[in-house]
């Protein structure tokens, strides 16, 4: 069965009312369409909605050409938010769908068996891509195999990346110390923050939750990290509007957990990455922004002979990253490069 669509006037972004899309708990999902009396050409545009959730959700927006063939657009939603622009990655395509001839476009809410969930959307629309598709490279916890394990990889294609680091482990065992955090930032890596200690932070009060970002930041630029203290990955990809708010408040950038091939951002502190993709996964998500001019950002952790992916997976996704940049297909940056295309 299909849940429920109503207006609502009270919650809204821009406009007299949002959508409030519910599916209750015998409810497979609810729906809201829209289809165009003439097709309608967004092939160099992607999808951004705003919206809000009373559960973490991860929504669809649907788009189908004339044909049938469709691409499935998705963005991971945070209950208990304010309403947030999200921009919405590519999670399957169906056929071969032509975007110069859009015919219906559908957001859908599935709310999973036995549960309910309330939707509300506001202000759909279209984005521009960059004109290539772009990949970033993460690495979080400030593993010493960023340096050992990653970075003479990435080195042998002419790659840089970021890595996001908690203060309170830096030297630690298994941890990079301030000497390898210095020569990967002098060759052009990005020495961001992964807060202090890795917190939870949306189980944390605001003056704790500051103490974490904020203590993060001013260790960076103390050190000499100063461009890489302007960009923030949420622990555990967990954060409130609590944490919404102190990010916009000390830093440029903030990532999350999501999906791959979006436009260019238009919330600089909900940027979707892919994580610890296997060879497949990753390849499928670079591929999607070359095929789209899409943003990918893939981040990973520590890598070795038994991690998940291992040392030689991630190799092997490198040297397919380096033939679809070799081939003029897209274009690999580190992260501070994506502030000159935030919307």
């Amino acid at each position: 069965m299909d849940g429920s669509v109503a207006g609502d006037a009270e919650r809204t972004v821009s406009g007299p009312q949002s959508a409030h899309l519910r599916a209750g708990a015998t409810d497979s999902r609810a729906r809201i369409a829209r289809r165009f009396e003439r097709p309608i050409d967004i092939s160099d545009m992607g999808i951004r909605l705003s919206a809000r959730a009373n559960r973490s959700i991860n929504p669809y927006v649907q788009v189908f050409d004339v044909d049938g063939n469709k691409i499935n657009f998705r963005a991971p939603i945070r209950g208990g938010l304010s309403f947030q622009p999200f921009d919405f990655g590519i999670s399957k395509v169906g056929g071969s769908p032509d975007l110069s001839a859009v015919e219906e476009i559908r957001i859908t809410v599935w709310a999973g068996e036995g549960q309910a969930v309330d939707v509300w959307c506001d202000d759909l629309a279209l984005v521009e891509r960059s004109e290539t598709g772009t990949v970033v490279v993460q690495f979080d916890d400030g593993n010493l195999t960023d340096y050992s394990e990653a970075f003479p990889v990435l080195e042998e294609h002419g790659f840089t990346a970021s890595t996001f680091v908690c203060p309170g482990s830096i030297g630690a065992d298994g941890k990079l110390g301030l000497s390898e955090l210095s020569e990967l930032r002098d060759a052009g890596w990005d020495v961001a923050s992964h807060t202090v200690d890795h917190e939870h932070l949306s189980a944390l009060d605001e003056a704790a939750q500051e103490a974490q970002i904020a203590g993060a930041k001013d260790w960076l630029v103390d050190h000499g990290f100063e461009r890489g203290a302007e960009y923030l990955v949420y622990p555990f990809g967990e954060y409130d509007q609590t944490t919404l708010n102190l990010a916009d408040r000390y830093h440029e950038l903030s990532f999350a957990g999501g999906y791959p091939g979006y436009g260019r951002p238009t919330n600089r502190h909900v940027i979707q990455r892919v994580s610890s993709p296997d060879v497949e996964t990753a390849t499928r998500a670079i591929d999607i922004a070359a095929a789209y001019d899409g943003i990918t950002v893939l981040f990973y952790h520590q890598l070795t002979a038994n991690s998940e992916p291992t040392r030689s997976a991630f190799a092997s996704t490198m040297s397919h990253l380096a033939d679809r940049e070799s081939n003029g297909d897209l274009r690999v940056v580190p992260a501070r490069d994506l502030e000159s295309i935030v919307v």
